[in-house]
C-alpha cells in the first residue's frame, strides 16, 4: 500500500504520514485491561443447595411433629406415597398421611441425600432415610426419590415422594 504512494524520494504524502501517526497514537493510547472478577455461582449448585436446605426444613418440621409446616414443603397436587401404603394426594390428605405415618410415634427421621438432577424448573432427588424410635423398636430404613417443582416464587417444593423399606445390609467385608 505504501509502496504505490510514495514519492519519488521514497517517503508517503505528508497527509497519509500523518494519518498513519494520528493511528498509531490512538493505537497506543487505547488499552484493554482484564478486570478480576470473582466467578458466578454455578446454577445446579445454587439449586442443590437449596434442595438441600429445603429438606432439612422439612425434616425439622417433622422433627418437631407438626404437620401443617410439614406439608407446606409440597405442592398442592403433591403426592406421598409412604411404601406399603395407599398414595396420599394433595396437601389435606399428606397431612393425614404424615400423622398416621411419620408423626405417630417419637421417632427421628435421619435423610442422606445421594443424586440430584436437574432439569428446567425441576429436579430428581434420592437418597437413604433410617427412622429410629425412641423405644426399643429396631430403626427402619429405606430409600427415597422426591420430584422436586421450583415455584413461582423461586422456592422448590415437593412434587412427588415416594419411600420404601430395606432390610439394612448386615453383610460385613472379607465374609
Amino acid at each position: 500500500f505504501l509502496a504505490r504512494h510514495t514519492k519519488g524520494d521514497g517517503l508517503p504524502p505528508a497527509g497519509l504520514r500523518s494519518a498513519v501517526l494520528v493511528f498509531a497514537m490512538l493505537l497506543t493510547a487505547c488499552r484493554v485491561e482484564r478486570t478480576e472478577r470473582p466467578p458466578l455461582a454455578d446454577p445446579g449448585s445454587v439449586a442443590r443447595a437449596d434442595i438441600d436446605n429445603t429438606l432439612l426444613d422439612f425434616a425439622a418440621a417433622l422433627a418437631e411433629r407438626d404437620a401443617r409446616r410439614a406439608t407446606t414443603f409440597f405442592t398442592p397436587d403433591a403426592v406421598l406415597v409412604l411404601g406399603g401404603r395407599a398414595a396420599h394426594n394433595g396437601r389435606v390428605e399428606i397431612a393425614g398421611g404424615l400423622e398416621e405415618g411419620l408423626l405417630q410415634d417419637s421417632a427421628s427421621l435421619h435423610w442422606s441425600s445421594e443424586i440430584i438432577d436437574l432439569a428446567g424448573g425441576f429436579a430428581w432427588q434420592t437418597g437413604t432415610f433410617q427412622r429410629a424410635a425412641a423405644d426399643s423398636v429396631p430403626p427402619a430404613h429405606g430409600r427415597f426419590v422426591i420430584r422436586w417443582q421450583r415455584g413461582p416464587e423461586a422456592t422448590w417444593r415437593m412434587q412427588h415422594v415416594m419411600m420404601t423399606r430395606f432390610a439394612p445390609d448386615t453383610t460385613t467385608a472379607g465374609s
